[in-house]
């Protein structure tokens, strides 16, 4: 049977402009990072783009960054609440170019970044995402771990292939599976705090759309792990809520779950008898926050409606 012609198809079928890029930055509490990123946005190989700024600090806070850049930089500055997955929904409301990103307010683009990401899309209609590697300053894999070759993203390899600051979409993926889910992330105002770019890839594969991934599309950002600390178990804990809500929401196999708890808990039983004390507790936390956050994620007849999702 003929497969049935997508939305994302559609769109793209009608539009006759060339390819521009909206970068949504969603920022709170960071200024010299984020001059950092304009500072690298301005030496672009590839002038086609703009940014949106979703702002989410108290007035005034980034009046003079974004005073300084406009000049150089075409610039949406929006005011916006607590909670990324709704400041880059709102950043979605804004955007105009053809393909999206969401750069962090701490990372940074090399000069050919925009004009590699481009070339990835040119001549495939067909493909809906891109991504890339994020890596530090000294060319070191940074934020997550990633495949060492190209590959088109499927459910089994998602986590290696990029993370939020190194996907590149058709604005179409949007209008076809619609926004990030609010529940979802950092200041959702639930428990579950990750797990939306994720989830935005999850539905884009589930609904039929293409991704690859591209080891040789560099987004810098610096090393995220460093020392051990309370505050990284407390983080463990609200990241594993999130990433166990994900495997309940997209129907993933008890058996992952089960791999994804047993391999944690696992570790941390090693580390402790290697008297590694704090790395035990890390891994504890992070297999147990796994199963709560399996467990405690809405049952599938559970939905909020369109509006709030993509509010």
């Amino acid at each position: 049977m003929e497969r049935e012609t997508s939305r994302l198809e559609l769109i793209m079928s009608k539009r006759t402009s060339s390819a521009t890029f909206s970068l949504i930055v969603c920022t709170l509490g960071r200024m010299d990072q984020l001059r950092t990123l304009f500072d690298s946005l301005c030496v672009q190989n590839y002038s086609g783009f703009e940014i949106v700024v979703v702002d989410s600090n108290a007035p005034g806070f980034l009046k003079d960054v974004i005073d300084s850049y406009r000049p150089k930089l075409k610039i949406v500055h929006v005011l916006a609440g607590l909670g990324l997955a709704a400041a880059r929904n709102v950043g979605l409301i804004h955007a105009t170019g053809d393909i999206v990103a969401f750069p962090d307010d701490d990372c940074w683009y090399e000069p050919n970044t925009l004009a590699n990401a481009l070339n990835k899309f040119k001549g495939q209609d067909s493909l809906a995402i891109v991504s890339g590697r994020t890596v530090d300053q000294e060319g070191k894999p940074s934020v997550s771990l990633f495949l060492e070759q190209p590959a088109q993203i499927s459910r089994k390899n998602y986590l290696k292939c990029g993370n939020s600051a190194s996907i590149f979409y058709r604005r179409a993926v949007f209008a076809d599976i619609g926004r990030f889910d609010i529940r979802l992330g950092v200041s959702s105002g639930t428990e579950f705090q990750s797990g939306e770019e994720s989830d935005i890839l999850l539905r884009a594969l589930d609904a039929g759309l293409t991704a690859q991934f591209f080891p040789d599309l560099l987004i810098y950002h610096g090393q995220v792990d460093s020392a051990l600390t309370d505050a990284h178990i407390r983080r463990a804990r609200t990241y594993g809520l999130g990433f166990g809500a994900l495997l309940r929401k997209h129907r993933f196999p008890v058996s992952q779950l089960a791999y994804r708890v047993g391999r944690a808990l696992l570790g941390s039983m090693l580390y402790l008898v290697l008297g590694k004390f704090l790395l035990a507790r890390y891994r504890w936390t992070w297999g147990r926050a796994i199963l709560d956050g399996y467990r405690h994620w809405p049952p599938a007849n559970e939905r909020l409606s369109f509006e709030r999702i993509n509010a």
